[in-house]
């Protein structure tokens, strides 16, 4: 198995890198329409989050979310995959 682990100052300084390409191409983000989730082992439930921000807003934090009909977890995706399997 591979963990892949990026530093809350990593992401920030990627979202920094997508507010300045949005403003220097006329892009504008929708805050509303953009939030966070947290992948993380239940060992860690109690892990503090990171503030990130995007555009001087405060990123709310999910712990699941729909993308093209697939429910994305924070902690599995176990319940949609056999929703999958089942339809």
């Amino acid at each position: 198995m591979i963990y892949v682990y990026m530093s809350p100052s990593g992401i920030q300084k990627l979202l920094n890198i997508c507010e300045k390409y949005g403003s220097d191409h006329n892009i504008m983000q929708n805050i509303k329409k953009s939030w966070t989730l947290l992948f993380k082992p239940k060992k860690l439930k109690g892990l503090k989050y990171p503030t990130l921000y995007l555009c001087n807003n405060q990123l709310d934090y999910v712990d699941n979310f729909g993308y093209l009909g697939i429910k994305i977890e924070t902690y599995s995706c176990k319940s949609d995959i056999k929703r999958q399997l089942l339809w």
